[in-house]
This record gives structure tokens, C-alpha cells and sequence, in this order.
């Protein structure tokens, strides 16, 4: 069996938040190419924008998931590479 030390398991965990968080920002890019800035826009202030585009609502939801787990994501990666980092 093969033990990792903290450090090893810390930079291969690192590894894996910043693939997923390339993945994320691709997907995110993909969104914003198909419907621009509205994206960034709270649902609200689209109204009529919303009526005329069925697939905004949809693509809106899923870009704001994206944003919030870069976030998220952003947020892990700084505290594996401040060493700010536990394992259970």
C-alpha cells in the first residue's frame, strides 16, 4: 500500500481543484460566448430578455452554479498553497 505524505496528498489534491477548476471556466466561457453579458445580470433584470430566449433560464442558473463553485474552488486552492489545510 502506498502512504502519501501530508504534503504529497496536499499537492496531488491541488492538482485535481485545478483541473476542475480549468474544466469549470471552460464551461463558464462556453456560456458566456452563447449569451454574452446577461449572464452576469441578475434574473430579475432580464424581464422580457428571459421570454424570448426559453435556454437563458436554464444556462443563467447553471453559469451562476459555475460561479459560485470557482469560487468555492478558488478558495480550497488558497489554502492548500498557504499550507492553511487539514486531513481527516
Amino acid at each position: 500500500m502506498l502512504t502519501l505524505d501530508k504534503n504529497q496528498s496536499a499537492k496531488y489534491f491541488l492538482l485535481e481543484l485545478l483541473s476542475e477548476q480549468t474544466r469549470l471556466r471552460d464551461s463558464a466561457a462556453i456560456l458566456k460566448r452563447k449569451h454574452g453579458p446577461k449572464l452576469d445580470q441578475g434574473w430579475a433584470a432580464l424581464g422580457e430578455q428571459s421570454m424570448e430566449d426559453v435556454n437563458l433560464y436554464d444556462d443563467w442558473m447553471e453559469y451562476q452554479g459555475i460561479q459560485m463553485t470557482l469560487k468555492d474552488l478558488g478558495n480550497r486552492i488558497l489554502e492548500i498553497r498557504r499550507g492553511d489545510f487539514s486531513f481527516a
